[in-house]
């Protein structure tokens, strides 16, 4: 089993590079002007998403919106998010688009895979492996190892779940785009190693509803319209993520039907409710039902990114606590049913929608120290037959949440701001 865990450790999400070995990057002048101008304090950016990286013929979303993703006093629609993500697809070679249904509205729900070029003309051998990977009864051991060679991690981060929590959804456009363009040893070394799936908006009727009372006073100043929503989707509010065992929802059949398509080692779903950045392991008591290891490595993933974080300076991040690890009616336990890693991050936001804040937390993307320090993503227990398993707060500053965190940094020489955010 040792062993085996130890050969599975090589495809998580190693970052095998440090800062030092980073290579020169083109920078968008510009897009980086304006995070820094939209940024209202240093101490809730890095180094990581400070600036934007550029590259012929690829354009960033103010090439195809006109504004920066987080921009002051401005949201984008569901079908201006979808525009942007169809346009990085079309231009670049390491992005796929695609549409996996529909809202209860009509909209779309969609899904972007951004890797290496390789391996996204290859998308569906990658998913026949996870796939086969997820059931044990059809394989051995001599089978499954073979397999897990092959393969490669999938991580799929979503946002846009709770409409009035707005960061998400354009935080989730820009990283698309860092993914695909930014030639440093470290991003290569995500998309070589692994898969990336984005779905920016899992409510996309209550996104466009909500756009439309938040920004109606910044076009109409004199404007009555209620800046709250009775529904965000087609009859429900805050409860849509409540619906994973009775699926009555189209936003979590769609989820489920992703979960079962690709199998993704992490479901990563980002929030904007719990005070300051909060990274989700719950408190327990624990699912009885749950795999212990599952339990043991969302823990794992969580502590990575307090750490890194806190190292790099981030201010307010914290785990444990807040849900309790057990109700599987949350739409992340797509993920835990089938023994794979949820993680949920929550940034404090105020009641009322401002985006003139959009831009106070950018949390990094910390890499690793050490190959052998990596959170092990893939198992020998998920090559196992199943007889075998164990019985406001705040105002949000422009949720740039960085769903792939690794290890740890040495610290800075002085930590910036460990108060509140």
């Amino acid at each position: 089993m040792n062993a085996t865990r130890r050969k599975l450790a090589g495809l998580g999400l190693a970052i095998l590079v440090t800062a030092a070995a980073a290579t020169p990057q083109k920078i968008h002048e510009e897009y980086t002007r304006k995070i820094r101008e939209a940024t209202t304090d240093p101490a809730f950016t890095t180094r990581y998403v400070n600036y934007l990286p550029a590259a012929a013929g690829i354009p960033s979303p103010l090439e195809v919106l006109g504004h920066i993703a987080g921009a002051p006093n401005i949201l984008s629609y569901s079908g201006d998010v979808y525009k942007y993500l169809k346009a990085l697809a079309q231009a670049s070679p390491r992005v796929k688009f695609f549409t996996v249904g529909k809202s209860e509205e009509g909209r779309d729900w969609v899904v972007a895979a951004v890797s290496d070029e390789k391996t996204i003309r290859n998308l569906d051998e990658y998913k026949s492996i996870t796939a086969r990977l997820s059931d044990p009864r059809t394989l051995s051991d001599a089978e499954a190892q073979a397999l897990i060679k092959r393969g490669k991690i999938i991580y799929w981060a979503t946002g846009g779940m709770h409409s009035s929590e707005t960061g998400s959804v354009e935080m989730l456009m820009e990283l698309a785009y860092r993914l695909a363009v930014d030639e440093s040893p470290f991003i290569r070394a995500i998309r070589e190693n692994a898969i990336v799936l984005i779905t920016p908006i899992l409510e996309p009727d209550g996104r466009d509803k909500y756009v439309d009372v938040a920004m109606a006073p910044r076009k109409d100043p004199k404007t009555t319209i209620t800046n709250r929503l009775l529904w965000w989707g087609k009859y429900v509010a805050h409860d849509n993520n409540r619906d994973n065992i009775g699926l009555a929802l189209a936003l979590s059949r769609n989820i489920m039907k992703v979960a079962l398509d690709y199998h993704p080692q992490v479901m990563h779903d980002l929030h904007e409710s719990a005070s300051h950045l909060y990274i989700s392991t719950g408190g327990g008591p624990y699912n009885a039902w749950l795999d212990p290891i599952v339990i043991d490595e969302w823990h794992q993933l969580a502590y990575q990114e307090v750490d890194g974080m806190t190292r790099e300076g981030v201010p307010g991040v914290w785990t444990h606590a807040y849900y309790d690890g057990w109700a599987p009616n949350y739409a992340f336990y797509a993920a835990n049913g089938q023994r794979h890693r949820p993680l949920l991050r929550d940034a404090g936001r105020g009641r009322r929608f401002d985006t003139d804040h959009f831009r106070l937390r950018r949390p990094p993307v910390v890499p690793p120290q050490s190959p052998a320090q990596t959170v092990r993503l893939v198992d020998a227990r998920q090559c196992q037959p199943p007889a075998e398993r164990h019985p406001d707060r705040h105002e949000l500053r422009r949720g740039q949440q960085g769903p792939l965190s690794g290890e740890l940094l040495p610290q800075r020489q002085a930590l910036r701001g460990q108060g509140p955010g």
